[in-house]
């Protein structure tokens, strides 16, 4: 998700953004924790270039994206004793 015309500058922006494109990554991941080590599956998560260059105009959308980056990391880190793999594109 993305907001134009400095929408993400106001907080409800902001966080609707952050909602959509970070938070719900931990929301599912959670949610299939348990099936992924069962299965020692794999989780895929999807980010943006703009995690590693700035959005101008967009501040949510490349915190969320930088975000989602952080945390593929670190669940990868930390669900690899589960068996699960966590990848980003």
């Amino acid at each position: 998700a993305v907001i134009y015309r400095r929408g993400e500058f106001e907080m409800a922006g902001f966080r609707k953004v952050v909602e959509v494109n970070l938070m719900s990554l931990m929301a599912c991941a959670t949610r299939f924790h348990s099936m992924l080590r069962e299965s020692k599956g794999a989780l895929i998560m999807v980010s943006s270039t703009a995690a590693y260059h700035s959005t101008m105009g967009n501040p949510a959308y490349n915190a969320s994206k930088t975000g989602a980056v952080g945390l593929t990391r670190t669940l990868g880190e930390a669900w690899a004793e589960d068996g699960i793999r966590v990848n980003g594109i």
